[in-house]
């Protein structure tokens, strides 16, 4: 009858449930979205003409001047999937002021993964120039 001296029972033990309110929620999402927030680049898509410098997808891409297409590992030439001229770039917290990355891989369905060795290059490159050799 009268029960108000008797020890309540904590919500968390009775259900096994964290009863949580909006301003535990909206700290918790702080706490998460600082430690995970990352500058993002926009791509944004044209059909302007492309020079071997400029940062596509696919296309003919930049060599250097003793370089050649990447090869497989059965010597098949690789395909350019995208390059990125850091120089073409806005300023941002995490990335190199020069240069041009390359991404290869093989023109088939998988292009180029290996379920057995995911780390394996043997039909898959990343390439990257820290200067551009202009003729």
């Amino acid at each position: 009858m009268f029960d108000f001296f008797k020890k309540k029972k904590d919500p968390v033990e009775e259900s096994g449930k964290l009863e949580m309110n909006k301003e535990m929620f909206l700290s918790t999402m702080k706490v998460i979205t600082d430690y995970t927030q990352r500058d993002v680049i926009k791509i944004e898509l044209s059909n302007d003409e492309c020079s071997i410098f400029d940062s596509k997808f696919g296309g003919l891409p930049y060599l250097g001047v003793d370089d050649e297409v990447p090869l497989s590992t059965d010597n098949k030439q690789l395909r350019l999937l995208g390059q990125i001229n850091f120089a073409d770039l806005p300023m941002n917290s995490y990335q190199l002021e020069a240069g041009l990355l390359q991404f290869w891989a093989m023109d088939n369905d998988l292009y180029g993964l290996d379920f057995e060795n995911m780390i394996s290059q043997a039909e898959s490159r990343v390439i990257y120039y820290s200067s551009i050799d202009c003729i």
